[in-house]
């Protein structure tokens, strides 16, 4: 009964979130008729459950007044032949029907152990999630600078699992244009999820302005990166406020200044409310691209020393891609840009290019070298050409 509500929930959500895609593909009358099936499963399931309470509660009933029953004949007979006292005979009726209270609820209980079960995994779940990093007692220090060192770094998302990032050497100078490049799953976004310390890394070390990593609080770090992940959220709210979480204070023209490098402000404009306009249930209103674009615009309104974009062009046609990296360029002339990508574009203008391979760095170098001499980097480059 758990898990049919459970997947009834989903599926009603599903629909109600994704009828326009149903509904342009046809899928809404079997959508309908998957969630007409949950719903009379889980109306079998509820009769099934009154069903088996009904009978726990009657079994418990019958066994305690035939006990009582028993008891009263049993005692009768030993009242006459003078073993107990006559006075006793409602006690004993009495202590009988009372100890039944104490088990009167194990039917019913037994009956919702799955729910209990359920409950459970779904409480050890968020137990046996790994913690944040702890927080360091002592006040945090002040950063010569903002070159990042990774030395020897290695992680991993669990106790079993594999390693996303394994001795792994990197050094991103202060001010410099940094590309992280390979194939999905080679360890890229886990670079910047070290340094935003979202998670921790069990070997080697980080170091940010000159001191380890784990010296700084939280904040202080995050105050220092700003992020735009490949997976950006919108909350359901307006545009103006999505950005706004990254600057409260911001006021009406640095928003519209970060959406123009962004290639986003001339499409929010046009809309009828402009900047107030509502993006919808995780940005639903926009595109995937638009997002995307909000989301950096977003990460630019931070103003940090070091900032990171994860597949920053991602949807995005030839001509916008090449003015929004020409853009952000310009916009962040002077300050730290490390870009996570799959795309060839914008390559040539970076300071160093590392290229990751299974959670390793396996080549690094300008566009330039590596063109000329990395095998894994011309067959990635060209390959995406």
């Amino acid at each position: 009964m758990v898990e049919t509500a459970a997947q009834l929930r989903v599926d009603v959500v599903d629909a109600v979130q994704g009828m326009g895609e149903l509904i342009v593909f046809g899928a809404a009358d079997a959508q309908r008729e998957r969630i007409g099936a949950l719903s009379r499963q889980l109306v079998a399931d509820q009769d099934r459950m009154s069903r088996l309470s009904g009978f726990g509660a009657a079994a418990a009933g019958l066994s305690t007044h035939l006990a009582v029953w028993l008891t009263t004949v049993l005692a009768i007979g030993l009242v006459r032949a003078g073993v107990v006292p006559a006075v006793d005979l409602p006690m004993l009726a009495l202590v009988v029907m009372a100890s039944f209270e104490a088990v009167a609820g194990l039917p019913q209980a037994y009956q919702y152990l799955g729910h209990t079960l359920a409950a459970a995994r779904r409480i050890f779940a968020v137990a046996d999630t790994p913690q944040a990093p702890a927080e360091p007692a002592q006040p945090a220090p002040q950063p010569a600078g903002f070159e990042v060192r990774f030395e020897q770094v290695s992680l991993r998302y669990g106790a079993d699992a594999p390693w996303a990032l394994e001795q792994v050497d990197l050094i991103i100078g202060q001010g410099q244009r940094v590309a992280l490049v390979g194939p999905t799953g080679s360890g890229k976004s886990t670079v910047a999820g070290a340094l935003l310390r979202l998670w921790e890394y069990e070997a080697g070390r980080i170091t940010l302005g000159g001191h380890e990593l784990r010296g700084y609080r939280t904040e202080a770090v995050r105050d220092m990166i700003a992020l735009a992940p490949q997976r950006s959220h919108l909350f359901n709210t307006t545009v103006r406020e999505n950005l706004r979480l990254a600057r409260p204070d911001a006021d009406d023209a640095a928003l519209a200044a970060a959406c123009t490098v962004a290639q986003i402000h001339d499409e929010i404009a046009a809309l009828p409310d402009g900047y107030d306009t509502y993006v919808g249930e995780a940005g639903a209103k926009f595109s995937g691209g638009q997002v995307r674009r909000i989301a950096i615009a977003r990460a630019l309104l931070r103003n940090a020393p070091i900032t990171i974009l994860d597949e920053p062009t991602e949807g995005l046609d030839a001509a916008t891609e090449q003015r929004l990296l020409e853009a952000l360029f310009a916009a962040t002339a002077g300050r730290t840009l490390v870009i996570i990508t799959h795309r060839p574009a914008g390559l040539d203008r970076m300071d160093a290019i590392a290229v990751m391979e299974n959670g390793r760095i396996v080549e690094r170098g300008t566009h330039a070298t590596l063109a000329r001499d990395g095998v894994r980097y011309r067959r990635l480059y060209f390959a995406l050409d």
